[in-house]
């Protein structure tokens, strides 16, 4: 996409929330859409004074034309891309999404003047850098004070268990501060965030990950969307497809390294990253567990062929620690455990052993032996996994 007027690649964005002002609305999601080889940004919400959600999406080579092929000159090329808050509503959230590839920066702060909360994301083989919180100041009525500085106490960027692959980063930890009509131009300390690569000092390699390899690292001049991986057609729940591309491994340096901020998670702490190893894959009925660090309800997304919406429904989510377990504990004794939660969680998402969506649980039926009611319901024997509320089981069902 391009815009002849303005230049090759100018404002051709693939998803954008623009313009509202503070009080005007609810809070705008993105819950697993894709936005790729749009010919300037990915995701971009400049001049967006109201809150945005970004969660489980991907942005995968922007700033490119022509299926990957062009370079148009005037495309920016970013991932996923903040924009400008002059008045201080544009504290958005972007969590549990992916971007790769792109032109510029994965991932990008694009001089707002208040600051976002990144959670989980991870940034891998972008053309410049994997996080770039370049901020700036504004006064009360929007006027510009620097041209570049960093955001720092309840203003600054909030960074946790991110993944930069490579490391390289831009107003991260070490900040330029640039005021003309002061005089300043100086390098600052500014927030590093916690319990990132960098942070940790971690240096991942491709041994860290399931594999790196994926159609859109590759091959240029198709629609992605037709082939198998990250970028191929749906599951039948609207899902987005199962694949291994940069989930974490076994033994990978980045599990179990994170902060624990209230959303659930399996083993001794959370994973750094936009997935959680050992749980269930993304799907229909899990796509969203903002509630535990987003605001409330949501305005929905477009779509097209570079930039899809998904299709999934929204949940609430615990807030808890998952308690991860096999089959050993009695059913019924699972189901009273089940029961304490009742007038908060009003079903169960049920799982098979590759982390597929069967379905759910209604209350009513969790109030009788859990081995019982997956008969009930699904008809087959073997093992499933039940998540409801604060736990993630394992059930054999003979």
């Amino acid at each position: 996409m391009g815009s002849h007027q303005q230049g090759d690649g100018e404002n051709a964005d693939g998803f954008g929330a623009h313009y509202q002002k503070p009080g005007e609305g609810d809070t705008t999601k993105f819950i697993g859409c894709r936005a790729w080889w749009n010919s300037d940004d990915g995701f971009d919400f400049i001049n967006q004074e109201f809150p945005v959600v970004v969660e489980n999406c991907y942005a995968f080579g922007n700033g490119y034309s022509d299926y990957g092929r062009g370079n148009p000159p005037r495309g920016n090329g970013y991932g996923i891309k903040m924009g400008e808050s002059t008045l201080g509503g544009g504290k958005h959230l972007i969590k549990n999404s992916v971007a790769w590839k792109n032109k510029s920066s994965g991932f990008y702060a694009n001089y707002t003047g208040v600051g976002c909360t990144w959670i989980n994301n991870t940034s891998y083989k972008n053309e410049d850098r994997a996080f770039n919180m370049a901020s700036t100041l504004f006064d009360s009525e929007g006027n510009r004070l620097a041209e570049v500085a960093p955001l720092t106490g309840d203003n600054a960027h909030v960074l946790k268990n991110n993944i930069a692959f490579p490391n390289s980063l831009s107003q991260i930890g070490t900040c330029w501060e640039y005021i003309p009509s002061q005089g300043i131009d100086r390098d600052v300390s500014c927030p590093a965030g916690e319990n990132n690569t960098w942070n940790l000092n971690l240096t991942l390699t491709e041994n860290d990950f399931m594999s790196v390899d994926d159609p859109s690292m590759t091959i240029t001049g198709q629609d992605l969307s037709k082939l198998p991986g990250i970028l191929g057609p749906r599951k039948a729940d609207g899902s987005l497809p199962d694949v291994d591309f940069l989930k974490l491994k076994e033994g990978s340096q980045a599990i179990d390294k994170g902060e624990y901020i209230g959303l659930p998670f399996a083993g001794k702490a959370p994973d750094l990253g936009a997935y959680e190893y050992g749980m269930p894959v993304s799907s229909s009925s899990v796509a969203s567990s903002s509630s535990a660090v987003a605001a409330p309800s949501s305005s929905s997304t477009e779509s097209s062929s570079s930039m899809e919406e998904s299709n999934s429904s929204q949940e609430k989510s615990s807030s808890s620690q998952v308690e991860l377990s096999s089959s050993s504990e009695d059913p019924a004794a699972i189901a009273l455990k089940l029961n304490n939660s009742l007038e908060t969680f009003q079903n169960a998402t049920v799982f098979d052993l590759q982390g597929r969506y069967l379905g759910t649980l209604q209350a009513e039926q969790l109030r009788e032996n859990i081995e019982i009611a997956l008969r009930k319901k699904f008809k087959k024997s073997g093992m499933y996994i039940i998540r409801y509320g604060q736990y993630l089981k394992k059930i054999s069902v003979k």
